[in-house]
């Protein structure tokens, strides 16, 4: 499901009860989430699986890129570029340091401008009902080491979980093509880390919120006073809402590609020696393991049928 909606829509009456929402932030400024991109926020998110970065740790093998997920070999089938994600993790692990750099300017946009989307979904939510909640850092049950960073979780005026949330704002007409021309599925750039937000969540949907690109973002980027260009930043683009429902599927074989990857990491830093051929190691062993398992599941199926062939031969008359 998805909606479009800009700025001349904002005062549609949709005819919902708004009562119990909590008041909206007095303090709805332009820049990030004050909950993160902290000391503390980089501390719990060094080493670690992240949402941001799941697209990464997904990437296959060019032979089995287009298998689908159910197919065991693709959850095997790592890249080299997943070879290098889980290299970054483990000398972030051993140094404690995460190597920053000065970032794009698209990068910096989209973090100046991330106090306006958030303000702006929430506004739109509260029309029907919900409210956008900032979060900080959030590890996900049961999977050592991964997390989100969710840009805010969706609520309804009982105060439910209803949703993750992922704001997304676009500084091209490519970046915007790339995000909302199609729906989104396991082919397009941010769905790995959609998955990953309902799983640190534990819900079944995904409220994926982009924003078409301004004119010009140096515009805000070189603003004296970014807080008082709110509406005309509204004025001048458009925001999409895409309701993305949970995949066990995908859930599934990213957990299985993260048991992989940290297995990997806590080899390498425990007993040092090449990273590659640990990873491989520890793939022949996890083929090994599904060709196991598959087999007994062909002998449980297959006793199965036995069984229920005997119970439907004809009984003897003598």
């Amino acid at each position: 499901m998805s909606y479009k909606f800009n700025n001349e829509e904002s005062d549609i009456d949709l005819g919902i009860d708004l009562r119990g929402l909590p008041e909206e932030e007095v303090n709805q400024s332009a820049g990030s989430n004050q909950l993160q991109r902290n000391n503390e926020w980089d501390k719990l998110r060094i080493g670690n699986w992240n949402a941001s970065e799941s697209k990464k740790l997904m990437a296959c093998d060019q032979k089995l890129a287009r298998a689908s997920w159910h197919n065991p070999d693709k959850l095997l089938a790592f890249s080299d570029g997943v070879l290098k994600y889980i290299f970054k993790k483990a000398k972030e692990r051993q140094t404690g340091r995460v190597i920053k750099t000065s970032g794009s300017a698209d990068t910096k946009y989209g973090t100046l401008v991330e106090g306006f989307a958030f303000r702006r979904a929430d506004e739109h939510l509260r029309k029907e009902g919900l409210y956008l909640e900032k979060v900080g850092y959030k590890t996900i049950d049961g999977i050592d080491n991964a997390g989100s960073s969710s840009d805010g979780i969706v609520k309804d005026k009982n105060h439910s979980l209803i949703a993750s949330a992922e704001i997304k704002c676009c500084t091209s007409w490519e970046t915007l093509y790339d995000r909302t021309f199609e729906n989104t599925d396991e082919k397009s750039q941010d769905f790995w880390q959609n998955i990953q937000q309902m799983l640190t969540w534990d819900v079944q949907k995904n409220y994926y919120i982009v924003i078409s690109p301004p004119r010009n973002i140096f515009k805000y980027l070189n603003a004296a006073n970014i807080e008082e260009m709110y509406e005309e930043w509204c004025s001048e683009t458009e925001m999409e809402i895409e309701i993305i429902e949970r995949s066990e599927i995908h859930c599934n074989a990213l957990k299985t590609r993260m048991k992989i990857a940290e297995k990997t990491v806590q080899k390498y830093l425990d007993e040092g020696g090449n990273l590659r051929r640990i990873l491989y190691d520890i793939l022949d062993e996890e083929k090994n393991i599904s060709r196991s398992e598959i087999e007994e599941q062909i002998i449980e199926e297959k006793s199965e049928f036995e069984l229920e062939q005997e119970l439907n031969q004809p009984e003897a008359i003598f």
